[in-house]
């Protein structure tokens, strides 16, 4: 996976996604941020490596700047990546210097593949959903019977969280803001609960859920600093402790089978 070298002649777009993305891709940024990017995605391709077969289709839906759906690539898995948005389509391909991902640019729910896929990478989308039943039900479609969906998401729980929960929130006043890409956008968050039963509802088996991102890693209460000053194996471990701990976590990881 390339580390895209700044380029005066992106468009303001990619300049803008390039400066964002700096604080996961490069630990000199922010080092605990860095570390918890980088421990998700391993999180997610040890679960691929577990429950799907070598080479297996994947689907990435709302792939962003690429880092799973590459990742997964490299590892020998037959990758397709989706995002609405062309300029984060764009910078992905930049970061792809392998090509080996194939990417499309449409909204999710206008790709209609001819083949299904075994395994389907959901990360940080379904919260800026309103159609969830429509959308999950798409995603149940574009899967082969048996396959397994993989959702990160915000964690309604976490202490220092302080918007309304899924069952809470009038959506429709909010269908404006469906897709939109970041966090300050969020309406909503999802509880253990909630999450667990639309999935439920879309046709989905429960296989595991945990929570992830200790308020440490995250670095609130100003403790990032922490990340600057002590080795990151130290705060690692530390953060460790409070890992899968509801009010401690900031992040929720689903895996779930399509039932048929």
């Amino acid at each position: 996976m390339r580390d895209p070298i700044f380029d005066a002649a992106w468009s303001e777009e990619i300049q803008a996604i390039h400066r964002e993305h700096r604080q996961f891709a490069d630990p000199r940024v922010l080092p605990n941020a860095f570390s918890w990017y980088q421990a998700r995605t391993r999180r997610i391709v040890a679960l691929v490596n577990e429950l799907a077969p070598p080479q297996s289709r994947i689907l990435d839906v709302g792939c962003a700047q690429g880092s799973v759906a590459i990742t997964l690539a490299e590892a020998g898995y037959d990758v397709t990546a989706n995002d609405i948005r062309n300029s984060y389509i764009s910078y992905a391909q930049l970061r792809d210097n392998n090509k080996r991902v194939k990417f499309i640019c449409n909204n999710f729910l206008d790709y209609h593949p001819v083949e299904k896929f075994r395994v389907v990478v959901f990360t940080e989308v379904i919260e800026h959903i309103v159609d969830h039943a429509t959308f999950l039900r798409h995603i149940w479609d574009s899967m082969v019977p048996g396959a397994i969906l993989i959702v990160t998401t915000p964690n309604h729980g976490y202490i220092r969280q302080p918007l309304p929960s899924y069952t809470q929130v009038n959506l429709e006043e909010n269908r404006e803001r469906q897709f939109t890409s970041h966090g300050s956008d969020h309406f909503y968050l999802f509880k253990k609960s909630e999450l667990i039963a639309l999935l439920d509802e879309a046709g989905f088996e429960l296989l595991k859920h945990e929570y992830f991102l200790p308020f440490l890693q995250y670095g609130i209460f100003k403790l990032a600093v922490l990340w600057r000053i002590l080795p990151v194996s130290v705060m690692e471990t530390v953060s460790g402790i409070f890992e899968n701990k509801n009010i401690c976590c900031a992040q929720q990881l689903v895996v779930a089978r399509r039932s048929d």
